[in-house]
């Protein structure tokens, strides 16, 4: 993609770039722990997600002896293997306590982030494009929204980190150097989220047009392809069918909203990724959105920064592609190529700013400072508060031992597990839940597995009810509820 660099590695070669790597890096994990040093209910209604619980469960349970499942019961593949991986040896603490699963995974994931700003310094180095690693590195650790999307407890800021180090590979391969590193590292991409495996296939057009011959190509990619063979051919002998849960589940879900005529146009979809990328945090953002325009001027002028970008362009788009075809929708942790895409160009940006223009350089640090103005303004929400409302009420409510069904279940799961059985209903940690699912027979799952109660927001039971022969919802009064809007009211009702 670019010339190589022939210098000593960074942190070898000179003591001020190190000092100064460290700042950086220090200053990104200062940034970081101000915002874990907030109240536990604002940190998970602001970052975090449910995703998150998720994997704490899985974890747990895997390092506890049972399996790998979320409820302790029921097995699933619904997750990335390669960051249950990681979480596995700390498991036992994760396990049925939300609040060390918060903080834990939140500084896991934020060491992983320093981790991929050290990696786009390093890839700078490597490419002879000091200045640009250097900027992307600041941009990476300052920006809200990255901060957001790499803070929510899953994949993304690992699936970050091992694409800025394919980058590097790609680098290497290209100059015939470090080949078994290389591979490695694409093999551990698409462990860390199989639809990687598109930039795969775009890091393997960039080098074709270099003149690497197609068997070379394939040799390099061998050990990619054969992980995910193997991850497939494991999902099918297991649990008959080679795709994951999570993927089956949210086709379904999409499946169901288009018979509904729900489901958001494909174009509409794309046209969200699009306006997702340019976000302070929680909304749209012209302090992102004309850096970034600004910067694309200045990287389309550099040859080796294009490449670089076709590959982020092209593999990011067509994850993007096709997460919106098979389940209808994304969530913005799928798009880390293309936040990386961003990066770089706002980066290249404010090089040239730096560069060619001294006397504006005072006011470069104004615009991280809009970015968190905006990002204050609009700050991304998320309804855990009222699931751990939810949850208090549960334990006042209901006797130990029932036994509840939640489609929303990450939360409740790792809140209310150590007194009762919360079991996923939306089949995306759940294997057994799909096909009834696909036949639309839920209720039958639902008396099958003995489940008490009903958990979750008031629209989500009606819509995930269409799976249901009988209304889930039939006018019975309410165990408990959480909120007063029609839609998003939390309750608990009894299963009929």
């Amino acid at each position: 993609m670019m010339p190589q660099n022939s210098a000593q590695p960074l942190l070898r070669e000179d003591p001020t770039a190190r000092s100064r790597l460290l700042i950086l890096l220090g200053a990104g994990a200062l940034l970081r722990v101000w915002v874990l040093w907030r109240p536990f209910r604002e940190l998970i209604g602001r970052y975090g997600s449910d995703d998150m619980f998720y994997y704490g469960q899985i974890a747990g349970n895997l390092a506890l002896g049972h399996g790998l499942t979320f409820d302790g019961e029921t097995p699933t593949n619904g997750f990335q293997p390669l960051f249950v991986a990681l979480l596995t040896p700390i498991g036992p603490w994760l396990h049925n306590d939300p609040v060390a699963t918060t903080y834990v995974l939140l500084s896991l994931v934020s060491i992983v982030t320093l981790a991929a700003a050290w990696q786009l310094v390093r890839l700078g180095q490597d490419a002879k494009a000091r200045g640009l690693g250097w900027m992307a590195a600041a941009v990476l650790l300052v920006q809200p929204k990255l901060i957001s999307v790499t803070f929510n407890g899953t994949e993304a800021a690992l699936s970050l980190l091992l694409v800025v180090m394919s980058l590097r590979a790609t680098l290497a391969a290209s100059q015939q150097r470090r080949l078994i590193w290389a591979s490695l590292v694409f093999a551990a991409t698409v462990l860390c989220r199989l639809d990687l495996a598109f930039l795969l296939v775009w890091i393997g057009f960039a080098l074709l047009l270099q003149g690497r011959s197609v068997r070379a190509i394939v040799t390099l990619m061998a050990p990619a392809a054969l992980a995910v063979v193997a991850l497939l051919a494991g999902n099918l002998v297991i649990f008959g069918n080679p795709m994951p849960d999570s993927g089956l589940a949210k086709g379904l879900h999409g499946a169901l909203a288009s018979e509904l005529g729900n489901r958001t146009p494909w174009l509409s979809e794309m046209q969200a990724i699009g306006r997702a990328l340019v976000k302070a945090e929680g909304a749209f953002a012209w302090t992102v959105l004309i850096p970034a325009l600004g910067g694309l001027w200045f990287a389309v002028q550099r040859g080796p920064l294009r490449r670089a970008l076709l590959v982020l362009v092209g593999g990011g788009v067509s994850v993007a592609v096709a997460d919106v075809l098979s389940v209808g929708g994304f969530r913005e942790w799928y798009l880390m190529p293309l936040y990386l895409a961003v990066v770089l160009v706002t980066a290249a940006g404010l090089l040239a700013v730096w560069q060619r223009l001294p006397r504006l350089r005072l006011l470069l640090p104004v615009l991280p400072v809009l970015w968190w103005w905006a990002a204050a303004d609009q700050p991304r929400e998320h309804h855990a508060p009222m699931y751990l409302d939810a949850a208090a009420q549960v334990r006042k409510v209901l006797p130990e031992g029932t036994r509840i069904g939640a489609f929303n279940a990450g939360l409740y799961g790792a809140a209310l597990s150590d007194r009762y059985r919360v079991v996923n209903l939306d089949g995306v940690v759940n294997h057994d839940v799909l096909a009834h699912l696909r036949d639309k027979t839920l209720d039958s799952y639902l008396a099958a597995k003995r489940i008490d109660v009903l958990l979750d927001h008031r629209g989500s039971i009606r819509f995930y009810g269409q799976f249901a022969q009988r209304p889930l919802l039939d006018g019975q009064k309410p165990l408990l509820q959480v909120g007063t809007d029609e839609t998003m009211a939390i309750v608990a009702v009894a299963v009929q």
